[in-house]
């Protein structure tokens, strides 16, 4: 891994804008995956393999996807009959490590130098396809594109720090798209809650999307409360009935004082639980 890449960006871009990098940063047995090893990986594990799944340009999943896949693949023998399969349509494969040995180390390094849970899944799709709509992720995303080009759209967040994929009402953005196009030696670094889309311009791409999961306060706050709960049996009792007035699943405490001795106590807990 060279990590002086990733420095700049860490640097002014972090959490802030999209950037374009050089494809130099990750090992470069990386960068010779190819279309025909993700047909290989599909064909050898597809049916069996939650991992792998096809979307059409629609941004429907096809639930027969694999099986349509494999049975053109290995009827007509033809590498060509599954580029037509995937015409419109998106072949996904996640937890791309567990087929590419070199990629685990990847994610052992990436892990270790952003201190977060690290994802790593390619994307193979066809001239005029997209998998899916205008979205926003949970994390930050690398997409290090490896064959083919990959027109992108992005607009600003339209929700601060959402997690995962939280809606944000499916309102259209109102800002004019900032336009990329990645090609085989670049990499495009989106941050956490950005909308985008990406569109294949011409013939085949193909791209990893390296996702980095930020610990967040809520994080820390719901292991404490965890395993706080796990302790103290005052945390897993039910709140009795004469606490809480009720209005469908609105509830409201009664005696505001019955809520500060709780959250007091509560603090306490925590502060011990983090050594605070």
């Amino acid at each position: 891994m060279n990590f002086l890449e990733l420095e700049d960006l860490i640097k002014y871009s972090w959490m802030k804008n999209p950037l374009l990098l050089k494809n130099t940063w990750l090992p470069l047995e990386i960068y010779d995956i190819n279309p025909n090893n993700i047909f290989d990986i599909a064909s050898k594990f597809g049916v069996t393999d939650e991992n792998i799944s096809c979307y059409s340009s629609n941004h429907t999943k096809r639930s027969d996807g694999r099986k349509e896949f494999l049975d053109n693949f290995f009827i007509k023998e033809n590498i060509e009959e599954p580029i037509k399969f995937l015409k419109n349509r998106t072949l996904i494969v996640r937890k791309a490590y567990k087929y590419f040995p070199k990629l685990q180390e990847v994610l052992t390094d990436l892990t270790n130098y952003f201190d977060s849970v690290v994802s790593i899944n390619f994307y193979l799709s066809s001239e005029e396809s997209s998998g899916f709509p205008i979205h926003h992720d949970g994390h930050h995303v690398f997409a290090v594109q490896l064959f083919g080009n990959k027109s992108w759209e992005l607009w600003k967040p339209m929700v601060s720090s959402p997690m995962f994929r939280y809606e944000w009402g499916q309102q259209k953005p109102k800002d004019r798209p900032i336009d990329i196009i990645t090609m085989k030696d670049s990499t495009l670094y989106i941050p956490l809650g950005w909308l985008h889309k990406a569109n294949t311009p011409e013939n085949l791409s193909l791209h990893a999307t390296i996702g980095i999961n930020p610990l967040r306060w809520i994080d820390v706050i719901e292991n404490c409360l965890d395993t706080i709960g796990s302790k103290q049996s005052l945390l897993r009792s039910p709140i009795p009935a004469s606490f809480l007035s009720s209005n469908g699943f609105s509830y409201h405490f009664k005696k505001s004082e019955d809520l500060d001795v709780i959250l007091s106590w509560l603090i306490d807990e925590m502060k011990k639980e983090m050594n605070y």
